[in-house]
């Protein structure tokens, strides 16, 4: 008897290799849905019942905790980093107090793991342990370097840079760091500076809030409506007043009316080059919310040298592919790379915004990313389809409704809570700061957050023992 694909989504795929061509085919698209459970061994190994505060205890804890950051002087600040820098394993596994780099020597970890590859058998066991212990422990000190920079930053934006240089430099003499790691960190602080230079240029050379505003965001509010503009750190900050936030974000119709905003991020292209903004409800200028923007801001700034997003012509050229080719089970394997390159393009906006409330600690709004309409649900809404059904047979139609929800729905979700959870066994484990657990998470995509955190505290309780 001939499966067409609709009867397959009644059957198990246990076929035997004498099997039709089509139930083969239709194998191959249910393999090409599985998504990689590693965050399975994850939750058995870490997941423990949440003792959670009452919601009131809970916001005045982490409120207090974020006044106290955002406070504190800059001379206490920074005799407050030298102890911690000096006291490494008071605040991480203590293998990393025996830290095993010569001071100003560079550890390559690329360099290195071809070296020992080369080895005899038994060289290569005994070296391998230490190369492991130094790859982690540098990781972490990479993770710590940023979240100094930034502490820093946050109290003093006008930090001199040749003075976080110096910060950055008892880090890279003592864990070995390279020198395009150098040439990458030089960089962003050299970005930052650009954008500090750009925002002050625009403030001050346009006395006019409502201009600033409307430069920046190309939508025209009244006077009354601003409360106020400056330039904190490396962006415009605007703050308005009640409501107006809403407006702003629902202005062009692209986000349903219903969702709700107490500010957002973005950068803008202005004749002075790129400016950062943020835009803040005036019933929302505090701590909290303050937080949450600024790592939005860390994250487009960051974003430009360690993330690789996925361009329009990828796309194009992925579903081009698609058309051309005649070999079904090609044919499936080429679709099922259009869609994560769409869901990769999904996570990467989610992922912005999951570290932004992780960073403000309070936010818990995770149900948004899953619900069409909220202004946080970044799935696309298969229009695609129409645009191509032309090139599409019957039975490929199928496989693109099967795909779709499969990869572009389902583990979407799976993949964001997946990494929320991730996030809370590695900050919880390590005992570490929300900050340091963003600096070692963050250059990674979502999808991958599970496998990281798994290592890295399986390598961190191996040596720890």
């Amino acid at each position: 008897m001939e499966i067409t694909l609709e009867q397959e989504l009644e059957l198990v795929a246990d076929s035997s290799p004498e099997d039709s061509e089509e139930l083969r085919l239709l194998r191959h698209i249910r393999s090409k849905t599985f998504h990689n459970k590693i965050a399975d061994v994850l939750r058995a190994r870490y997941e423990k019942p949440n003792r959670k505060l009452s919601e009131k205890k809970r916001l005045e804890l982490e409120f207090s905790q974020l006044e106290q950051e955002f406070s504190i002087e800059l001379p206490q600040l920074e005799e407050l980093l030298l102890q911690e820098l000096d006291n490494f394993s008071l605040f991480y596994p203590p293998f990393i107090e025996d830290d095993g780099f010569d001071e100003n020597d560079e550890f390559n970890s690329q360099e290195e793991l071809f070296r020992i590859s080369h080895l005899p058998r038994t060289e290569r066991k005994k070296e391998l342990p230490e190369f492991k212990r130094k790859v982690l422990v540098q990781k972490m000190a990479v993770a710590l370097c940023q979240t100094y920079i930034e502490r820093i930053l946050q109290v003093q934006p006008a930090y001199p840079k040749d003075e976080l240089i110096k910060w950055v430099e008892m880090f890279a003499s003592r864990y070995g760091f390279t020198k395009s790691l150098w040439m990458q960190i030089l960089a962003i602080l050299d970005a930052y500076e650009e954008y500090q230079k750009r925002a002050l240029q625009l403030v001050n050379e346009v006395d006019n809030n409502r201009k600033i505003v409307n430069i920046l965001i190309d939508y025209d509010i009244k006077d009354d409506d601003i409360v106020r503009v400056n330039v904190t750190g490396m962006a415009v900050d605007i703050v308005v007043k009640k409501k107006v936030v809403n407006r702003i974000m629902h202005h062009d119709g692209s986000i349903n009316k219903r969702a709700r905003f107490s500010g957002f991020a973005n950068r803008s292209m202005t004749k002075y080059g790129p400016i950062l903004y943020t835009v803040i409800g005036e019933e929302n200028d505090d701590y909290l919310v303050f937080a949450h923007e600024q790592q939005h801001l860390k994250n487009i700034l960051f974003s430009d040298y360690v993330s690789s997003p996925v361009s329009d012509q990828q796309l194009q050229n992925a579903i081009y592919q698609v058309y051309r080719t005649r070999n079904k089970i090609e044919k499936v394997n080429l679709l099922h790379d259009y869609f994560i390159l769409w869901r990769a393009i999904a996570l990467e906006k989610a992922k912005d915004e999951i570290i932004a409330m992780k960073r403000d600690r309070v936010s818990d709004y995770y149900q948004s990313f899953f619900k069409p309409g909220s202004g946080y649900y970044h799935v696309p809404d298969n229009k695609d389809k129409q645009k191509n059904m032309r090139f599409l047979d019957e039975e490929m139609r199928i496989v693109w409704d099967k795909l779709h929800e499969s990869i572009r729905v389902k583990q979407y979700q799976q993949i964001i809570e997946d990494a929320s959870f991730a996030f809370d066994v590695l900050k919880r484990e390590l005992d570490c700061t929300v900050e340091m657990a963003i600096a070692l998470l963050m250059s990674y995509p979502l999808d991958a957050w599970p496998k990281v955190v798994l290592r890295t505290l399986r390598e961190t309780e191996s040596f720890s023992n």
